[in-house]
């Protein structure tokens, strides 16, 4: 049977623009997105059929790791992380641009102060050590079991401040041929994390503090990942990051 990658979307990491750039790359039959939570993928996966599932090469959407326990296939796992704090940041002014989002009209009726400081737990369930809960499994944020399912499930972990370098290396592990592009959904409205005030980013590291320890771990994996490209990988990927500074 052929290898699946699951790719877990952590909302607001750049998934998006991962998405379109997989459309490039595989087919309809290739590629699944489950967009509805964790049981409703695994429930949809665990009722397909083998022989559709080894047509299968790409599975995305916004779900926790495990999903590989619904199918027999092989598998490796791949994310986005990002910097907790502008992840945070970017998910209030995602919200708020977007009316189509259940929790639009709430956080068009509070400031950014009030909105990570809301007891309401859709809320919380957003914003709160998020990254590290979905790479967790089991629905609590763990650094610990997340780093042991990187260290034994993942192909890579991809930085989202370091897009074109994290599609750089997934073009070189998995043979891809599409075209760089740039990201996609970026929320146009937010600050810049220089303009949001110290008191809130404090806040937020306050209530992140698993996920900044899982992003400092992705970054030294993803500095690994780079430093073991070859003298002309490297140096095409110079060549690249020129371009699109």
């Amino acid at each position: 049977m052929k290898k699946i990658i699951i790719f877990i979307h952590i909302p607001k990491t750049a998934g998006t623009s991962m998405r379109k750039i997989i459309e490039k790359q595989y087919t309809v039959l290739q590629s699944r997105y489950y967009y509805n939570g964790y049981q409703d993928a695994f429930n949809r996966l665990k009722g397909t059929p083998q022989s559709k599932l080894n047509t299968v090469k790409w599975i995305q959407g916004h779900f926790q790791f495990g999903l590989h326990e619904a199918i027999s296939n092989p598998v490796e796992y791949i994310t986005m992380l990002r910097h907790p704090v502008d992840r945070v940041i970017s998910f209030y002014y995602f919200l708020r641009e977007n009316p189509r989002h259940p929790l639009n009209h709430i956080a068009k009726s509070l400031n950014l102060t009030e909105f990570i400081m809301s007891e309401d737990k859709i809320i919380q369930d957003g914003i709160y050590n998020l990254q590290t809960t979905l790479i967790s499994g089991d629905g609590t944020p763990s650094f610990e079991k997340a780093k042991k399912n990187i260290d034994e499930h993942f192909m890579m972990v991809g930085i989202t401040e370091r897009f074109n370098e994290s599609i750089f290396l997934m073009r070189k592990k998995l043979g891809w041929k599409v075209p760089y592009l740039s990201r996609q959904n970026v929320t146009r409205s937010r600050p810049k994390l220089a303009q949001v005030s110290e008191n809130v980013k404090k806040i937020i590291e306050q209530k992140n503090e698993f996920d900044f320890q899982l992003y400092e771990y992705g970054k030294a994996i993803f500095k690994k990942h780079l430093e073991e490209l070859d003298p002309a990988a490297q140096q095409e990927l110079r060549k690249m990051t020129g371009r699109t500074k």
